[in-house]
């Protein structure tokens, strides 16, 4: 007697991934509205006067950075399925493209209210050092996604390292870049920066925590469903 034939396998629906990219778009959104409400925190704290005009633009770079970069991992992560290599490519792509991008939205906004966006060092240097340190970040972010259970000190930790080291190296160039123009940084300024170039890879690695916990939750609920129809 012949065996019956089996049913088809349907894929998962998109909606989980979708679901996902949704949160880490506003979650990112709201780490970059975070950061940038720390940063004139520190400002204040050091007696400094942020004009709101560059308060304004900063906030458009810090937004449209974060949701750009961490949306990019993420999406690289979900689709192959936290596969390192990937996800580092995925990094690799979405980091400069996002620089470029947040560079381009601040001093639009800052033209068009008339204030001026402080010079730094070489773009095309920032974005190669972004690209390796995104590269790195999703590589290892998706090596978290992958392990069991999910830890959210995991990824904070692969944020803070990342942020340390690449974070500091940044900083330095920067430092350096404004020796060189002859304006140098004073230490609240290198202060602040560190602080932004350490902090957002942790918030990013919790974004895309929050992301990972919803897809398995998904994933879970799919197979429930799944079982409850072939019984």
């Amino acid at each position: 007697m012949s065996e019956p034939a089996e049913a088809p396998h349907t894929p998962p629906p998109a909606k989980p991934l979708a679901e996902r990219l949704l949160h880490v778009a506003w979650l990112s959104i709201a780490v970059g509205l975070t950061l940038e409400l720390i940063l004139l925190l520190c400002a204040a704290l050091f007696g400094k006067n942020v004009q709101a005009a560059a308060f304004i633009a900063g906030l458009a770079q810090k937004v449209s950075w974060s949701w750009l970069v961490c949306t990019g991992i993420a999406l690289g992560t979900a689709a192959s399925r936290a596969q390192p290599i990937v996800a580092g490519f995925a990094g690799l792509l979405s980091a400069p493209i996002a620089f470029a991008v947040a560079r381009a939205t601040q001093k639009s906004v800052a033209q068009a209210l008339s204030t001026a966006v402080a010079a730094g060092p070489s773009p095309v240097l920032l974005a190669v050092l972004k690209g390796a340190q995104y590269a790195v970040f999703g590589a290892l972010i998706a090596y978290s996604s992958g392990q069991t259970p999910l830890q959210v000190k995991r990824y904070a930790l692969v944020g803070l390292g990342v942020g340390v080291i690449f974070g500091g190296l940044m900083v330095w160039v920067g430092v350096q870049a404004a020796e060189a123009s002859g304006q140098p940084l004073d230490g609240p300024g290198i202060v602040s920066r560190l602080i932004n170039e350490i902090l957002f890879p942790i918030g990013c690695a919790l974004v895309i925590c929050a992301a990972d916990a919803l897809g398995r939750k998904g994933a879970s609920e799919s197979a429930k469903s799944e079982e409850r129809s072939a019984g």
